[in-house]
């Protein structure tokens, strides 16, 4: 934990924000910005009438998709936020759309080079649960791989126990397998397996450069972020990542840091990682983007970055300090990032829906993004739309 004392040094936060720009970073999803529009608007009106407090929500005019407009009437004043939804659903998109067949080709690289490079062991050692739910994916694509032999066996010999050739069963198998693979994709609603291997693949291209579609991206969001940073009129600049999003914002708000001017007057800039799974993404013996990106923002007195988990979400990591977990080499300088904060779920939400998202794991997962039944510390839309400053609802120990 990052004493608040000694994580920033420049440009201290206003006692209160009147104006905001948020950037939120989606993670690996195919769904559009539209999806992230309508999850906000909705579950505002519940943040606003837990605080009995009035709230709206409209998508902008220049950008309806992806950018949208919020007021907070509070009573020392409203509150107007800007919010970008820097999405790149596009590249989730594109993925989807390879054949599964090279999909499951590729996977096969990805799993070695996770084993190889010891990422898969360095998450089994920093949190067993986070480790072994990583590699969920590939245990059922092992017993997709099993089910689809075994349907060759079957075919092969029941063709010689009719008496045919035995090779006569092939064509039999072959309408098999395709029919096997149009159910995974089927089962997938549930069970995500290739959604979660294509995240994987994805993750490997970032950290490996081999996705200059995406660099180009995130490139693009990183100037859009550096450009608010140097707008006296804004009282705060906040990017917020979630899941896959969290890495991925990392590394923008790290090239956006590079980019930016020193500007007098300028807001304060702060990250916000949430239900993140970056060790994925930086785990590993090799050097990446990715760990660059998180070793600049750890010594960074000039920003604040704060890290929330919730140990219950086996898709996030819980209690992640990157300088231990990933050995990191700060050079001799004084670590100043992230503040690693619990979002203390059983506190904030009834028990009712505790109970009931205990053992749905993506609808948990996205509970970071639902508004609270309960007030905490972690409130979502408190952080889009409130009066104080991020630094502010985080002084105190997490």
């Amino acid at each position: 934990m990052i004493p608040a004392e000694d994580r920033a040094e420049a440009g201290r936060p206003p006692a209160r924000v009147r104006h905001r720009r948020v950037f939120y970073v989606p993670g690996y999803d195919p769904r559009s910005p539209r999806t992230y529009f309508l999850l906000f608007s909705r579950e505002l009106r519940k943040f606003a009438a837990l605080h009995g407090i009035t709230a709206r929500m409209r998508a902008g005019k220049e950008d309806p998709a992806t950018s949208w407009h919020v007021t907070a009437d509070w009573p020392g004043g409203p509150v107007k936020t800007t919010v970008d939804c820097l999405s790149w659903h596009e590249i989730a998109v594109r993925d989807f759309a390879v054949p599964k067949w090279r999909v499951a080709l590729l996977s096969l690289r990805v799993l070695w080079d996770a084993v190889w490079t010891g990422t898969v062991w360095r998450m089994l050692r920093l949190n067993w649960k986070f480790g072994i739910f990583s590699l969920y994916p590939w245990g059922m694509a092992l017993l997709y791989a099993l089910a689809a032999l075994g349907l060759v066996a079957a075919c092969l010999t029941l063709a010689g126990a009719v008496g045919l050739p035995r090779l006569a069963g092939l064509a039999p198998a072959a309408l098999g397998l395709y029919g096997l693979l149009r159910l995974t994709e089927i089962l997938d609603r549930r069970f995500f397996v290739w959604y979660l291997i294509n995240d994987w693949i994805f993750t490997w291209r970032h950290r490996t450069r081999r996705d200059p579609e995406a660099d180009a991206r995130f490139e693009s969001f990183a100037r859009r972020v550096a450009d608010a940073a140097e707008d006296p009129s804004l009282d705060e600049v906040l990017v917020i990542g979630h899941s896959s999003g969290s890495f991925v914002s990392i590394s923008i708000v790290a090239r956006a840091r590079e980019l930016m001017r020193e500007v007098e007057g300028r807001p304060r800039l702060a990250l916000m990682t949430v239900g993140g799974n970056t060790p994925i993404a930086v785990a590993g013996r090799q050097p990446s983007p990715a760990r660059a990106a998180m070793q600049a923002l750890v010594t960074d007195g000039g920003m604040l970055w704060v890290d929330y988990f919730a140990p219950q979400d086996v898709l996030n990591f819980p209690w992640l300090e990157p300088v231990a977990a990933f050995r990191l080499d700060l050079g001799g300088k004084p670590p100043r990032n992230p503040s690693v904060r619990s979002a203390r779920f059983r506190e904030i939400f009834s028990e009712e829906r505790y109970a009931e998202m205990a053992y749905r794991f993506y609808e948990l997962h996205f509970q970071f993004l639902r508004a609270n039944d309960r007030h905490g510390e972690y409130e979502f839309y408190r952080f889009l739309a409130g009066p104080e400053p991020l630094e502010s609802v985080t002084r105190e120990p997490g």
